[in-house]
């Protein structure tokens, strides 16, 4: 039998393999770990997720122009937004303006901000709302400068670019 044979046969030898398996393993699950604490999900609101239409003040459902028409002034995120570190920034030049739906933990409307054009700020958010009740938001966005007032299908991206939305998750 070889040197190498009887080395392998050797308890010492067994013992050392597999702490330097073992070891290997851990740091392997550490850096895992690591990496998933370190990389807080930062969402981006995406252009695909605005729809034309405009949300009502009242109930923060998609309104109804003449009963039963949509609105077609504006644009509005169809999904709830998670309020956890919500931003919102204007881009330069932005020609739209934007409001605010709030909503609690069972989707359920909150009330509404006024129309602002600069970046997010809680300032915004009505008095009558306990900032801690917010778990959601949808955003509603108005052009201010579109030649017929209406909002076209080949509109949205373009209005939707004018401001930039991020959460966290």
């Amino acid at each position: 039998m070889s040197k190498l044979g009887k080395v392998m046969k050797t308890n010492k030898f067994k013992w050392i393999i597999s702490i330097v398996l073992i070891a290997i393993l851990g740091l392997a699950v550490l850096g895992l770990v690591a990496r998933m604490n370190r990389n807080e999900t930062v969402k981006t609101v995406d252009n695909f997720s605005y729809s034309i239409g405009r949300l009502d003040d009242e109930d923060g459902k998609t309104l109804l122009k003449d009963g039963n028409k949509l609105d077609n002034t504006g644009i509005y995120t169809g999904n709830y937004i998670p309020y956890n570190n919500l931003v919102i920034e204007l881009g330069d030049n932005a020609k739209v303006r934007y409001c605010v739906n709030f909503y609690d933990e069972d989707f359920q409307f909150l009330g509404v901000s006024s129309f602002v054009t600069a970046d997010y700020s809680t300032d915004i958010i009505p008095v009558a709302i306990d900032a801690d009740d917010i778990k959601y938001v949808r955003l509603e966005v108005v052009p201010t400068a579109d030649k017929d007032g209406k909002v076209s299908l080949f509109e949205v991206t373009k209005y939707a670019n004018m401001l930039t939305v991020r959460y966290s998750n």
